[in-house]
């Protein structure tokens, strides 16, 4: 192929035999921006001259001409509910990408003709026709996409991505590799544990999404673990829901005045149902887990957050995304990878089901009973860590939750502490601790799991130890569990801290946007928010003649930038906006030479579709973007109707004077006058 077949189309572009400038600009007359700095100018020179390169294992094509980095598209439902399911996948996508050098862009574009939470949340779905191989090399999507749909309707959107490789989260499909998750075991651990530890006997069970196969995997489980335990199957006892509070909310309402029915435990398909039905019996009176027990299925923040914690089966959603990162680069790269890795899931048992905290119960250490034990108990301590520390190290991960470098911290605090009992440092357990829980917390990790990682050493090594050894020992453990608790406190406090000021920044800007009813202006407003909420660059974009939406029809042809700011600057645009193929998606001129990894927010209001946003990674909380997305769809909205309104009025203005002047004409007395 040539090399000039494979020049992207440079902006302004017009479709054949149209000129740009007499296409009418969705915004109206702009005034002039500040022009390009020189250093922008300079750079862009540079950039202009840089030999073109061919992408590795991409082929040729548009997409062959923009450089070696990889670039990585992520079809993912939302990001803003902090701790959730989709926010810790996207965190786990977006480490990879950095820490592999590639770029990233996350299309935000909602669960598939999903409109049960809110009617107009179709609308996002139109994003989904801007991904193209021009744009991305290859795809993750998330299983939480086809909920809503059937799998011939979902089979129908991942076809227009071919032969784009592709990698599914908790999604298995046809032409396409997937990670995966151990639902089954999951929920058959907890309906197992409601059964066997606290004598259920009437367990009712809210499912996900009918035709979603994560929910009817879980939901086999529950049916044959009351099979395995001779309990009957009550269909009565199987409410609907769709992996949403409210539906957990509605099961309840369902079950207690509707069916009438009584239950001793409810199970969750997922966190967010379980924890929906936890308030919905709170607000009853009725208590849990002294009344009813409760469990889920995903591990969520919300799920350790809650009151009282949640019972449920760890999914580890973190490393679903690494791994679906890992696998699409290797694919890329021409290597081979497994057509499926389905990664286990745990029971996590906390207060909901009436269980102790698994801290107060790890934290009492019993004596090893059996003969090997009491022969290893003579053993030297230094011998023991030596022959244990695998297994050590295993059991001291399990309790960090979902961190790729659990195994790394687990080994320097174990070094640390065997370093600490030889006498050869004696205060290095407590440093390396302390250096651990900062990475913990600079990760985004939670710290407060380091409590169970020291309950674990301490049972672990209690029975190897005796006299001035345990002694010794007791100390380093009493003062690191200060340590960890003081830590969570600080970082708790600091993350609260920051969230508080966040929010106000989106506010803020909020606020200041709601109250500019000039497209233009609106513009400013945001270039000046962006560095104060830490983001580096942003493209917003408004669709040419948009039309209210419905899946899977395609997004508006041509759109409009209106603002461009990259890496803090303000990139002077033509009056009337920048126009370009909606599917180009972002002038990628500036981004050649870096990695980088974006946002893609879809602005509506209600039924109006209005363009697309991009934002540029800077803080690595997902509701920022979304919160700001809808502050601009607001408020572009109010502009752009404001705009019609004074268009009309202009008219209507310039149609009078017409009349007037006409009518003055045509006036007998006036021609009277004039002759």
């Amino acid at each position: 192929m040539r090399e000039a077949s494979c020049r992207r189309p440079q902006c302004p572009v017009s479709p054949p035999g149209a000129s740009p400038s007499k296409t009418p600009a969705p915004t109206g007359e702009r005034r002039a921006q500040r022009p390009a700095t020189p250093a922008w100018r300079a750079h862009m020179q540079r950039k202009r001259r840089r030999p073109k390169q061919r992408s590795r294992g991409v082929g040729s094509g548009p997409r062959a001409c923009r450089g070696s980095r990889p670039i990585i598209g992520l079809l993912i439902e939302d990001l803003g509910s902090p701790g959730g399911w989709a926010s810790a996948m996207w965190a786990g996508v977006t480490d990879v990408a950095r820490e592999r050098d590639a770029s990233l862009i996350c299309f935000v574009g909602g669960i598939l003709r999903f409109s049960q939470s809110d009617e107009f949340q179709e609308q996002r779905n139109a994003l989904y026709d801007l991904v193209t191989a021009d744009i991305v090399d290859g795809l993750i999507v998330s299983g939480s996409l086809r909920q809503s749909v059937s799998s011939e309707e979902f089979s129908s959107l991942l076809d227009r991505y071919r032969p784009l490789p592709m990698v599914g989260v908790t999604l298995a499909q046809e032409g396409a590799h997937s990670v995966l998750v151990d639902n089954y075991g999951g929920m058959r651990s907890c309906v197992a544990h409601l059964i066997e530890a606290h004598g259920c006997r009437r367990i009712a069970f809210i499912r996900g999404p009918e035709g979603n196969e994560d929910a009817e995997q879980r939901y086999r489980a529950y049916v044959d673990v009351l099979a395995e335990h001779d309990l009957p199957f009550a269909p009565d006892l199987v409410a609907p829901g769709d992996f949403s509070p409210s539906s957990g909310a509605a099961a309840i309402d369902l079950l207690l005045d509707e069916r009438q029915v009584d239950f001793e435990a409810v199970a969750g398909g997922d966190d967010c149902m379980a924890l929906g039905a936890l308030e919905a019996l709170q607000g009853r009176g009725v208590r849990v887990p002294h009344d009813v027990l409760v469990a889920g299925f995903d591990d969520t923040e919300e799920s350790r957050a809650a009151v009282p914690s949640l019972t449920t089966a760890r999914q580890p959603t973190r490393e679903l995304g690494r791994q679906a990162t890992e696998m699409l680069l290797a694919l890329l790269a021409g290597e081979k990878a497994p057509e499926q890795v389905v990664l286990p899931t745990r029971l996590i048992v906390r207060q909901s089901c009436g269980c102790m905290d698994p801290a107060v119960v790890q934290a009492t250490a019993a004596a090893v009973a059996d003969r090997s034990g009491r022969v290893a108990s003579r053993k030297k301590l230094q011998t023991v860590l030596t022959g244990k520390r695998e297994e050590l190290v295993a059991e001291m991960v399990q309790e960090t939750g979902d961190c790729e470098e659990a195994s790394r911290w687990a080994e320097q605090v174990l070094d640390g502490f065997a370093a600490a009992m030889a006498g050869e440092a004696p205060g290095v357990f407590l440093r390396e601790l302390v250096e651990v829980l900062q990475q913990v917390a600079a990760a985004g990790s939670e710290v407060a799991s380091w409590r169970n990682v020291l309950s674990v050493l301490r049972r672990q090594l209690l029975p190897y130890l005796g006299g001035e050894a345990l002694a010794r020992a007791d100390d380093l453990w009493q003062q690191a569990r200060a340590i960890v608790a003081e830590t969570a406190q600080r970082v708790q406090a600091r993350r609260a801290l920051q969230a508080r000021q966040q929010a106000q920044t989106l506010r803020d800007v909020g606020a200041a946007l709601v109250i500019t009813f000039d497209v233009e202006e609106l513009m400013d407003v945001l270039a000046d928010a962006l560095p104060r909420m830490g983001i580096p660059s942003a493209y917003l974009a408004l669709y040419e003649n948009p039309q209210p939406y419905e899946y899977p029809q395609p997004a508006p042809e041509w759109s409009r930038f209106v603002l461009v700011y990259d890496e803090g600057r303000r990139v002077a645009l033509e009056p009337g906006g920048r126009r370009f193929p909606s599917r180009q998606l972002m002038p990628l001129e500036p981004l050649l030479d870096r990695q980088y990894t974006f946002v893609v927010e879809p602005l509506y209001h209600q039924e109006n579709q209005l363009g697309f946003v991009l934002f540029e990674v800077g803080p690595r909380e997902g509701y920022v973007y979304s919160s700001l997305r809808a502050h601009i769809g607001s408020a572009v909205r109010g502009a752009l109707l404001t705009q019609q309104v004074r268009k009309r009025a202009l008219q209507l203005q310039t149609a009078a004077e017409v009349a007037h002047s006409t009518i003055s004409v045509l006036d007998p007395d006036e021609l009277l006058h004039q002759v």
